[in-house]
């Protein structure tokens, strides 16, 4: 896997303490799903994430922003919130904006771990519908983080679709997204 954080089909045995909490968030929710079990899965997901799992996150920035990037002929709002969720953990992980929520940060990094992991409950290589449930997944934590995405945003000055095409986040490097222009008075 990309990352020893991702959640993945199966709990593998763990190799460290730090391993243990990771192991934690390796499970999916099962097959048969209805909305509450992706609903339940995040919130179990979002309460073990702790500000190492977010820098670890961060490390595999351009991996995610690659696979977005190929995301917005399927789905754009998904590339479009996975944007903005890179932006706003790099944000946090940099002490840039300490009045977003820590519930907001857990909910966008969970769904991002939940993301990166191509066998997840829908596996990511099957044509068309392999990401569908990594979108209703990015919609539940979006909906969950919503209060702390809004902050963030007005304290960029900017909108969800503005933030989608700034500079890629890299590797945890802060990038400065461009602010809206002000209107002449």
């Amino acid at each position: 896997g990309v990352c020893s954080c991702m959640p993945t089909p199966t709990r593998r045995p763990a190799t460290s303490k730090r391993g243990a909490a990771r192991a934690a968030l390796k499970r999916t929710p099962p097959s048969g799903l209805r909305a509450r079990d992706f609903e339940d899965y995040l919130r179990t997901a979002a309460a073990r994430i702790a500000p190492a799992d977010v820098t670890e996150l961060l490390a595999h920035a351009q991996t995610i922003e690659t696979r977005l990037t190929g995301e917005l002929g399927s789905h754009k709002l998904l590339a479009q919130r996975g944007r903005v969720a890179l932006h706003l953990l790099n944000d946090h992980a940099h002490g840039k904006l300490p009045q977003i929520p820590y519930h907001t940060v857990s909910h966008l990094a969970a769904a991002l771990f939940y993301y990166l992991d191509p066998m997840d409950v829908v596996p990511d290589f099957i044509p068309g519908v392999g990401t569908a449930d990594d979108a209703i997944v990015f919609d539940l934590a979006w909906t969950a983080a919503a209060a702390g995405v809004e902050r963030f945003l007005a304290a960029k000055g900017l909108r969800a679709g503005k933030m989608a095409t700034a500079k890629p986040v890299r590797g945890g490097a802060a990038s400065k997204p461009k602010a809206r222009p002000r209107a002449k008075r």
